[in-house]
């Protein structure tokens, strides 16, 4: 009697680092869980980001795809020359036509307002009109193509001939470099002019090369961002599983008569364990299903016509296991106390396939769930 008195303070310092040792596990479980969706929403972004990825790589002309260095710097040349001779051919307009809306009497306010509005009414019809001369010209059709180019030298003269007038309403020609420098502005609004509208095919292209590359480069950074996730959630994984089975270990083994019983955990959670650390630290559980792609990034490959994978590694060449640590459902009794999960036995399983069709919704509902409820 008096033996048993004197031993409830023990169990009872017992039983409250037991508690203690209990919550900070069941905190680890969490992480564990909360780690496991993570890694399940970056596979589930990711696919759908390379899936993206592959229909505008494979959609996209074969010289948009890897083009040489050369070509490239000459597309971006050009989409940049092609900002240049808007920029420059606005600044040409804009002083003729303040000048005319000042002589007509029109307010500041109608001033500034034609002075933006006139430059880009004309740059829409010199797309237009050169959009059309191109449509015209591959379908061979000469007679919009006349009416086109006609068109097309009347918009690309009606900037030189406003500077011209601007310029001698304005009696600015009194001096030679005066008429120099009008003639240099004629010359060069003319060209700006004759640029957009008769290099409107290479400007084209160039603006679908630019568009292409930088969706192509904006899906794949998407990708590798979710790579990255996932790869952080792996090595956190690594470190939180570690960290509880040495707690499991240490307390089990110093209190053998008061021991936590066997953990148990999620399916999708032990099998991105068993993956992460590269071997079965958690057993008893059901072959992984081949929807639960965890070697999704591992595979991924760019840049290739169809989406092949490549072959599978060995389970331990990649993989950074962290320290030995013993299995918490281990089925050796001086471990945990007991066994957690027994292995299945062929007479368990009735119906492999119908078993797998489970698991297989289970993943489909976890991945829903984790796309609802985790933000990056």
């Amino acid at each position: 009697m008096d033996e048993n008195l004197n031993d409830r303070p023990k169990r009872k310092k017992e039983n409250a680092k037991r508690d203690l040792v209990q919550q900070r596990i069941d905190r680890h479980q969490d992480t564990l869980e909360h780690l496991t969706s993570l890694a399940t929403r970056a596979i589930v972004v990711g696919k759908r980001t390379y899936e993206q990825w592959l229909r505008e790589y494979q959609n996209a002309p074969e010289a948009y795809r890897n083009p040489d260095s050369r070509k490239a710097m000459t597309m971006y040349f050009v989409l940049l020359g092609t900002g240049s001779v808007v920029v420059i051919n606005f600044l040409l307009i804009k002083s003729p036509v303040e000048y005319i809306l000042k002589q007509t009497g029109a307010t500041e306010i109608w001033q500034i307002l034609g002075a933006f509005a006139l430059p880009i009414l004309l740059l829409i019809f010199e797309l237009s009109t050169g959009a059309q001369l191109q449509e015209a010209r591959r379908i061979e059709d000469e007679d919009t193509e006349k009416v086109l180019e006609a068109l097309g030298w009347f918009l690309i003269c009606f900037t030189p001939l406003m500077i011209f007038g601007t310029y001698m309403a304005g009696d600015a020609l009194n001096q030679g470099f005066q008429w120099v420098l009008m003639i240099a502005l004629m010359i060069l609004a003319g060209g700006t002019d004759a640029f957009i509208i008769y290099g409107y095919e290479l400007i084209d292209m160039a603006r679908g090369f630019v568009a292409c590359r930088i969706s192509l480069k904006r899906l794949k950074s998407q990708v590798e961002r979710q790579e990255e996730k996932f790869s952080q959630a792996k090595k956190e994984v690594i470190t939180s599983f570690t960290q509880l089975g040495r707690r499991y270990e240490r307390h089990n083994q110093a209190y053998p008569q008061n021991p936590i019983l066997p953990l148990a955990f999620a399916h999708t959670t032990a099998w991105f364990v068993n993956y992460a650390r590269g071997e079965e630290a958690i057993t008893g559980i059901p072959p992984r299903p081949p929807e639960v792609d965890y070697e999704f990034f591992q595979n991924l490959k760019w840049d290739e016509e169809s989406p092949r994978l490549r072959r599978r590694r060995p389970p331990n060449d990649d993989f950074d296991n962290g320290a030995t640590t013993q299995n918490p459902n281990s089925s050796n009794p001086n471990g945990n106390g007991g066994q957690s999960f027994a292995a299945p036995e062929p007479e368990d399983v009735d119906d492999v396939e119908a078993e797998r069709d489970f698991y297989r919704e289970q993943l489909r509902r976890s991945a829903q769930n984790s796309e609802r409820e985790v933000r990056p």
